[in-house]
């Protein structure tokens, strides 16, 4: 994979544009020649670039048809990813507020269908106290909390925790250019006993408690 992955940006990101810059060279410099296709040497050049022409879009089609699954990926790369991003000829450098950007947000999607990244499962125990009648409440680390009801899951367990997915590079040789070798965890759900379906908020904690954006003790949540 990192091979034909190194080949695929080597392909789209600078042979595919150097390759169109000839042909469109080429069709500039042969157009004004069709007007004298009557005369020999003219007839010679529209020829021989003509079969230049063929030559190279013959390469572009299965040279993009061999790397069309990689390249459509490229749209998943994103600075919480890679250190750097790709563009025509350039390494893109991210600035430090669009890196922290998309630290910070949720791209759990994103890791799952580059398929550069194995998915790996992580658990954390919470404090679970309730539910009112548009939330329920809980206690991740120091943070009070307070969360909608369809980030909750009740289920035949002994304590309350919560469940999320970070990723694994495949091959650690992605690191050489510029991806990064683990992700952030991405949050799940809140998983609670079953017994503790009903249970009532003590108000309390309905006043210390708040509604977080992003992060929640370094997981990101949507």
């Amino acid at each position: 994979m990192f091979e034909s992955w190194v080949a695929m940006e080597k392909f789209y990101f600078k042979e595919l544009w150097i390759i169109i810059a000839i042909v469109s060279f080429i069709l500039f410099t042969i157009i004004p020649m069709i007007f004298y296709l009557n005369k020999r040497k003219p007839q010679l050049i529209v020829g021989s670039c003509a079969v230049i022409v063929a030559v190279l879009g013959i390469y572009i089609y299965f040279e993009y048809s061999k790397y069309s699954d990689l390249i459509q990926r490229t749209v998943y790369t994103s600075p919480a990813m890679r250190s750097y991003g790709k563009d025509i000829f350039v390494d893109i450098v991210y600035l430090p507020g669009e890196k922290r950007a998309y630290m910070e947000s949720y791209l759990k999607n994103s890791f799952e269908k580059i398929g550069l990244y194995d998915a790996y499962e992580e658990k954390e125990n919470i404090e679970f106290f309730g539910k009112n009648d548009h939330y329920y409440f809980l206690k991740v680390r120091d943070e009070f909390l307070l969360t909608r009801a369809d980030n909750v899951q009740f289920k035949k367990v002994d304590n309350p925790y919560r469940i999320g997915t970070y990723f694994k590079l495949k091959d650690p040789k992605f690191e050489d250019i510029g991806f990064y070798e683990k992700s952030k965890v991405y949050f799940d759900k809140y998983i609670v006993p079953e017994e503790m379906k009903d249970l009532k908020v003590d108000k309390k904690y309905e006043d210390i408690s708040s509604y977080k954006t992003r992060t929640v003790g370094t997981w990101i949540i949507p």
